[in-house]
């Protein structure tokens, strides 16, 4: 029977990494066979960072073994993405209270400039990316909502940038900010009444209409034709 790392390291009169029996004996006397047979594998190494206790071979991993990352052990496979509604919705918050300061005046504040910054960064690259992220982990409304706030906020933030875009001039003859704002308020007011409508609520709701050569719509023609 092969003899065990304990048994090797009594065997020779200076064990690993300068270690006497004796030493050895005093230090591991009140251990348990496996707390000595760890101790003696940490000790084998230099308690550097390769004395990890557990010696799995299945979760071993060669240096850049597939990963281009150096280490011991395989990544943790299934991992999730994190949910990155809370950050889109934070970064709508902020901007959108700011601005709501703005125009009620607060501390005698009435020009926009102020808000720029903060349009262009966190309510819309931000609050952009968070949709992408999204519609990473499978979220259409979420991916549909945030990205479509990030994209207002970033192209108000062009309107209000005054100087290099020139679209300030521009958009005079069409109202402007107000034009923008008008139309912004007709698309959260379409997107409140779809999220909300039904046939107790509404006059009509128009039904989902699938095309023939759609994925629904011949799943739909089988149905038809086996009931038939």
């Amino acid at each position: 029977m092969a003899a065990s790392s304990e048994d090797k390291l009594r065997d020779n009169e200076k064990g690993t990494n300068g270690i006497i029996r004796a030493d050895f004996d005093k230090a591991t006397h009140h251990m348990s066979h496996e707390e000595k047979h760890a101790a003696v594998r940490a000790a084998k190494f230099g308690y550097g960072p390769l004395a990890h206790l557990g010696s799995q071979a299945e979760t071993m991993l060669p240096a850049f073994g597939g990963e281009f990352q150096p280490g011991l052990y395989k990544p943790v496979e299934g991992r999730k993405f994190a949910n990155p509604a809370p950050l889109g919705l934070s970064a709508f918050a902020l901007t959108t209270f700011l601005l709501s300061l703005i125009n009620l005046g607060t501390l005698n504040v009435t020009s926009p400039a102020i808000i720029i910054s903060l349009a262009f960064g966190y309510g819309g690259l931000v609050q952009l990316l968070a949709g992408m992220w999204e519609m990473a982990v499978g979220n259409t409304f979420g991916a549909t909502a945030l990205s479509s706030y990030g994209g207002f906020w970033i192209s108000f933030a062009i309107i209000l940038t005054p100087g290099g875009f020139q679209v300030e001039a521009t958009t005079e003859s069409a109202d402007g900010v107000g034009g923008l704002l008008n139309l912004l308020g007709l698309y959260l007011m379409i997107s409140a009444l779809a999220g909300i409508a039904d046939s107790s609520n509404s006059f009509f709701v128009i039904p989902v209409v699938h095309f023939p050569w759609s994925a629904k719509g011949q799943l739909a023609r089988r149905k038809t034709d086996h009931t038939a």
